[in-house]
């Protein structure tokens, strides 16, 4: 979910939760679960990683219904402070053949867990990573509505987390994952 104008992505992240208790809290307030798909990704940098210390991303994803395309470029770390251009492809193999035409390359193959709720047009992402406890995404439309979505759940703003995941399973985790080529449930090298 992006904010259309602008193409901002708005979204908090809250680590270390009780997924049970969130789960519980979601369900009471009538969050329609859509389910836990696995989700994997293609990440791509340009040939310098000069795109690292830029916060920039290339993402081919894959679920179980859909194949997206994402470019991602932080700015602040901030809740709407990554400009997010997503569009869905049809073939993922000539997308990435594309891309390495076009000067990026995929430096690493990753998964994660995700599973969704919809409140109220704000999307609740229970995600889970390799060696990273699950943590809670809440994204939508403005700040003021995923600010009133984390006070619905009982969580605290102050608590609220708003860098990219690469940067706080790096940082927060101390997980080096930017030097993983695979970054998977069953492989991490």
């Amino acid at each position: 979910m992006s904010e259309e104008i602008n193409n901002r992505e708005i979204e908090v992240r809250f680590l270390g939760i009780n997924v049970e208790e969130i789960v519980k809290k979601l369900l009471l307030m009538g969050a329609k679960d859509k389910g836990e798909e696995l989700l994997e990704e293609t990440i791509f940098y340009d040939l310098d990683k000069k795109w690292l210390a830029e916060k920039k991303v290339v993402r081919l994803r894959k679920t179980p219904t859909k194949q997206l395309l994402t470019y991602k470029h932080t700015t602040a770390d901030t809740p709407n402070g990554t400009e997010e251009i997503e569009m869905t492809v049809d073939d993922l193999a000539k997308t990435k053949s594309l891309l390495e035409a076009l000067g990026l390359k995929a430096f690493r193959i990753q998964e994660k867990k995700r599973r969704i709720f919809l409140w109220d047009g704000v999307e609740f992402a229970i995600d889970e990573h390799p060696m990273v406890p699950p943590y809670l995404e809440i994204e939508g439309p403005s700040e003021t509505l995923i600010k009133d979505a984390a006070r619905a759940v009982e969580l605290d703003w102050k608590d609220a987390h708003f860098e990219s995941s690469r940067d706080f399973i790096e940082n927060y985790y101390k997980i080096p994952l930017t030097s993983y080529k695979t970054y998977t449930f069953k492989k991490i090298e």
